[in-house]
């Protein structure tokens, strides 16, 4: 007798996940592009299936090549200008939330910012799970250590509730990932 965990498991057999609770909730496919959602009493969780993105993967410290600083202060953008950044580097961003409401920073390209707003839009209490998103409570701040892989334009975006608690997408900068010179 095969079980619902059982196929679950066949399904995501040799995957990198983002997030395993394949144990413990029902997993509900979205889109085999996006990921998994998985339903939580009061959270929608949002699991992305692999690790390496669109706009790269998570890095190691002991590949880091340089760092930036990020300052989420609501106003201005955290990047000054379009960063620049070679294809193969591992790069520190260094946030801090200077506002007196937690954000969630996505990292990607246009297509994936966008698909992000939408679900978040879409339930309250989303809660995405990726390697590129992280979630920074009010006045603290963080880091995100990460391995560009593919040439191309991608952006950073600030996800903040509105008044009404609905996520909303708030500053937002550029980063370009050129080829490398020979």
């Amino acid at each position: 007798m095969t079980t619902r965990y059982d196929t679950l498991k066949k399904k995501i057999h040799g995957k990198d996940t983002a997030l395993l609770l394949v144990t413990i909730f029902s997993l509900t496919p979205v889109s085999p592009a996006i990921g998994h959602v998985a339903q939580v009493p009061y959270k929608v969780l949002l699991a992305m299936e692999s690790d390496e993105l669109d706009c790269g993967r998570r890095g190691s410290i002991r590949d880091l090549t340089d760092s930036t600083k990020l300052i989420f202060d609501g106003v201005s953008s955290p990047l000054k200008e379009v960063l620049m950044v070679s294809v193969g580097k591992t790069m520190r961003l260094a946030m801090t939330n200077l506002q007196n409401t937690d954000i969630l920073f996505a990292l990607g390209s246009h297509p994936e910012l966008v698909n992000y707003g939408r679900l978040l839009q879409k339930q309250r209490d989303t809660q995405l799970v990726s390697p590129n998103i992280v979630a920074i409570a009010a006045q603290e701040h963080t880091q995100l250590i990460w391995q560009f892989t593919r040439v191309g334009e991608f952006e950073i975006t600030a996800f903040q509730r509105d008044r009404y608690g609905r996520w909303q997408a708030g500053v937002t900068g550029k980063i370009m990932v050129q080829p490398t010179e020979p």
